[in-house]
């Protein structure tokens, strides 16, 4: 084994991602779909997400959306280094 192989199996991440496509959709796209109608811009349908019928569960609807970006954030490690490695593999 080479000293550049050492060096990359040091380095690598243990990538868990043992969801179900029906558990993934379940837990995340609710708060993905949430998220899309706040930056939409859609300020009275925030407004009424937030102080309205669900006022009392704004608290924890941005909880969900701020849940929701970390574990996007780790996907998106996950993909970035999968593609570096591939195209490490590719040069070798």
């Amino acid at each position: 084994m080479t000293a550049h192989q050492q060096a990359r199996d040091r380095s690598a991440i243990i990538a868990r991602f043992d969801w179900s496509n029906d558990d993934w959709a379940d837990t995340w796209l609710p708060w993905v779909r949430v998220a899309a109608v706040f930056a939409a811009g859609d300020r009275d349908g925030v407004k009424e997400i937030l102080h309205g019928d669900h006022g009392d569960e704004a608290a924890e609807i941005l909880q969900g959306i701020a849940e929701t970006k970390a574990h996007l954030e780790e996907l998106v490690k996950l993909t970035e280094t999968a593609l570096e490695r591939a195209a490490e593999l590719k040069r070798h």
